[in-house]
């Protein structure tokens, strides 16, 4: 195995000694003769016997301590634990060759990812408590300040590697000599791509990393401790008779999960809780995934975010967070689910029985497949979620599954989850998502560049405009967009600050607003998207008493085209080609109407208002 270092000149460790002066005393005489006695001790400092050890021998691990940012888990410190006390040592940059996974990665804000920035000898691995100056520790600190443009799995992003290039002595006259060994903490991943491109990954192993962010989450997962690397707090959710529309089936789904709930639970006083679901890149089994995939279930269990529940009288906010299996992917482009949607209301229930929370301060947050998979579900329990954050995704409607999508057709779900009939008790069909969510607290959140997201968010805004006299603008005074790279963070909160407070959330006003940044892509969303406190602010004020004192849009009808196709800019999708939203009648629903889609390769494969006799 090749390992690549950064390069540098390298500059010797300079041994310090300290040498003890024995000094004694002299006495005198004067005018008349007399005899002074004295008797002077003599004070001798020993030195330890000198020791040379080999830094081969002398070191004995390495660890990485790091936590998880809204670019993935970040590596802060490499911890090099030595078999020698090692006080007094001189120890610098230049003692040590670094290389950690950040070194030489593109960022899109900061320099010099994961460059060494400090040096320090401690007792433990990570200093919690004061630098001491003495214990068995090299801790060799890294640079934080950027910003990566993709984020990497938590064991590639923890990986470090260390060779001890310099001698260095300690105040107990030990030497550890320098070693051309490199000393890590990973093993080497081999993966081969659906096209056949073989990767080779340093990833570290669990037990030599520490994210300090996420360790009061407990993590539920049927694999064992030789497939983890940990062992798991206990099993996955079992859930049962789950309906999955790609086949039309009931399957029990064994669902891993991870879960925060405060320190000090108090079951007499009540919570918040909050459901978060990550993308698709993030499948598996192993619940570290989800929590390292974004920073969102990081910054819900932190004290900023905790204080925002405390602050309106809740004891706290518990965190629930779903690991969706590979094989069961839970939202699909043409807007069908898995037996992993079915599964997670399962655990929803399950975790709303054990835990006392307030009914009406249920929260869900996204990205990517996970947006889609909530924002989703709150058509299926209407009004359930007192707020929805779906960031870097889309939804729709679909009244003909059965119409074969990538060679394959799909099937309706009549899940017994779903709930039947409105909050007010008046039958409904999820079916109609437009109708469904158009009393809903909801905040799209994605980048204008993203080319599923953006035309599918944008077909809901000019289906309400049109059908509404532009009564609801989703994309006009309900919108904000700026630069996540340009603009500061307090800038950025602000902007979304002043959304909100421009915008009447009372009935028969809409719960929806959008921020948008500039440019930008798909995965990047979530980066920029968790730095933002202002979006946590919108999300936790929000109350589904909120959304059942509005009156929905009269959409529980069917779709009427408007005579006349307009073809301006707001129904143009894609600029520059002729493709355009379906005109609605203003006396219009959306019953029966079929959101447009595309693939992934790029382009629609689905017109707005498609039917099935299209196909």
């Amino acid at each position: 195995m090749t390992t690549r270092y950064r390069t540098h000149q390298l500059t010797p460790g300079i041994t310090s000694v300290l040498l003890g002066l024995a000094l004694a005393g002299c006495g005198g005489n004067g005018g008349t003769v007399a005899t002074t006695s004295s008797t002077a001790a003599a004070t001798t400092t020993t030195t330890p016997a000198a020791v040379t050890l080999a830094a081969d021998s002398a070191i004995t691990g390495v660890t990485t301590t790091g936590t998880v940012e809204v670019d993935g888990a970040k590596a802060q410190a490499i911890a090099i634990k030595y078999n020698v006390e090692l006080k007094g040592a001189s120890v610098s940059a230049s003692t040590f060759e670094v290389w950690d996974y950040a070194q030489g990665k593109a960022v899109e804000l900061g320099v010099n990812p994961g460059a060494v920035t400090g040096v320090y000898i401690d007792n433990e691995p990570f200093d919690t408590d004061g630098k001491t100056g003495s214990g068995n520790y090299v801790v060799i600190t890294l640079n934080t300040d950027y910003q990566l443009a993709a984020v990497p799995s938590y064991g590639a992003a923890m990986a470090a590697g260390i060779k001890q290039v310099a001698a260095f002595t300690t105040a107990a006259n030990t030497t550890v000599n320098a070693s051309a060994t490199e000393f890590t903490n990973y093993t080497v991943v081999t993966a081969v791509s659906m096209q056949g491109a073989t990767t080779y990954t340093n990833t570290a192993k669990a037990s030599t990393f520490n994210l300090t962010n996420i360790t009061s989450f407990k993590r539920y997962s049927n694999d064992s401790i030789l497939t983890l690397g940990y062992t798991a707090d206990g099993a996955a959710f079992h859930a049962t008779n789950c309906f999955d529309e790609i086949d039309g089936l009931l399957h029990d789904v064994d669902l891993p999960y991870a879960l925060y709930v405060p320190a000090d639970y108090d079951a007499s006083k009540k919570y918040m809780l909050v459901l978060h679901v990550v993308d698709a890149g993030a499948l598996g089994t192993d619940p570290m995934i989800t929590l390292t995939e974004a920073k969102a279930n990081a910054n819900y269990a932190s004290a900023e975010i905790q204080q925002l529940a405390k602050d309106q009288g809740y004891a706290g906010l518990i965190v629930v967070a779903p690991q969706i299996p590979s094989e069961l992917r839970s939202t699909r482009d043409n807007y069908s689910m898995s037996a992993a949607v079915p599964a997670t209301w399962q655990l929803m229930d399950y975790i709303t029985s054990k835990y006392n929370i307030d009914a009406d301060r249920i929260y869900a947050s996204g990205q990517s497949m996970g947006g889609m998979q909530v924002v989703a579900m709150a058509a299926q329990r209407d009004n359930y979620f007192a707020a929805v954050w779906p960031i870097a995704s889309q939804w729709g409607n679909n009244f003909n599954l059965e119409v074969p999508f990538g060679g394959a057709r799909y099937y309706q779900s009549n899940d017994a989850t779903i709930w039947t009939k409105d909050a007010n008790g008046n039958a409904v069909d999820y079916r109609n998502w437009y109708y469904m969510i158009s009393d809903d607290n909801i905040l799209i959140d994605n980048c204008i560049g993203d080319s599923f997201s953006t035309p599918i968010w944008g077909e809901t805004a000019v289906l309400y405009k049109d059908i509404t006299g532009s009564v609801i603008d989703i994309k006009g005074s309900r919108y904000t967009s700026f630069s996540p790279l340009t603009a500061t963070v307090d800038q950025q909160n602000a902007a979304v600050r002043a959304l909100v407070a421009s915008t009447d959330f009372k009935n028969p006003d809409s719960g929806i607003i959008w921020e948008a940044y500039d440019g930008g892509s798909h995965m990047v969303t979530w980066v920029y998207a968790h730095k933002l406190k202002a979006n946590y602010e919108w999300l936790l004020s929000r109350t589904r008493q909120q959304e059942m004192n509005r009156t929905k849009l009269a959409l529980n009808k069917p779709f009427v085209p408007a005579t006349t196709q307009l073809t301006d800019a707001t129904h143009l999708i894609f600029s520059g080609q002729s493709y355009y939203y379906k005109t609605a009648a203003t006396t219009s629903g959306t019953a029966g109407y079929n959101t447009s889609f595309g693939s992934p390769t790029g382009g629609l494969v689905r017109l707005p208002g498609w039917t099935a006799a299209d196909y």
